[in-house]
Formats: C-alpha cells, sequence, structure tokens
C-alpha cells in the first residue's frame, strides 16, 4: 500500500525534538517525494483534499478520517462572559465551533507506551 506508507511518513515528519510545524509545503513535498508527482501536481492534489474537508466540514458533516481522527462542528449557544481585566459583563454572541478528537490508532502512534 504505497499510499497509506506515504500518509504515515507525512505523519512521521513532524515528530522532531523541536517540534517542527507541518505545513502545507512540506506535505506536498512529501507527495511529491513518495507519490512520484511533481510539485504542481502534488499541490493542486492537496488543495482538493484540504478544500473537500473544509466544504465537508463547513456544511455541517461529521468528517471522521479512519486512523486519523474526527471533526465535529458544535453549536454554542449565547452566554454573558466576563472581561477579566475590568470584570464587566457582555453577551457572547451564538457560534460554531470545530472540535477534533484523535482516533486511537493515532494516539498511539503518538504515545506507544499508553500512558493514559
Amino acid at each position: 500500500m504505497k499510499n497509506n506508507n506515504a500518509f504515515n511518513q507525512v505523519i512521521m515528519m513532524s515528530q522532531t525534538p523541536h517540534q517542527q510545524t507541518l505545513t502545507r509545503v512540506r506535505i506536498k513535498e512529501a507527495f511529491f517525494q513518495k507519490l512520484d508527482l511533481n510539485l504542481k501536481d502534488a499541490g493542486t492534489i492537496l488543495e482538493a483534499i484540504l478544500d473537500e474537508l473544509v466544504h465537508g466540514i463547513t456544511r455541517g458533516e461529521y468528517l471522521k478520517i479512519i486512523s486519523f481522527g474526527t471533526f465535529l462542528v458544535h453549536q454554542k449557544k449565547a452566554r454573558i462572559g466576563r472581561n477579566p481585566k475590568t470584570k464587566k459583563e457582555a453577551l457572547i454572541s451564538p457560534r460554531k465551533s470545530v472540535s477534533f478528537r484523535s482516533s486511537m490508532a493515532l494516539r498511539r502512534r503518538v504515545d506507544p507506551l499508553g500512558s493514559s
């Protein structure tokens, strides 16, 4: 499974002692190297994947990527908040937020000893 192996190597690229950031450029370069694509095609594929993920999330769809995790959209209700400096109350309007829950497979890869 060449594609799964490439995905695993992209995930492993971010595991360094100095916590590098896994950027679009680095993912595009991984596609280029591992899938024998030119950089333009690698960028096009990456953007198509990200666009589809974002569109699904913005439509409120439940987004589950096996062995990676789940993205959910939550509708938060209006509430009263407080400014920590002035202690003045203010209305916080209703809004949507996105949460991510990592899969057990991803958690095992991040922490193989399973401390939790």
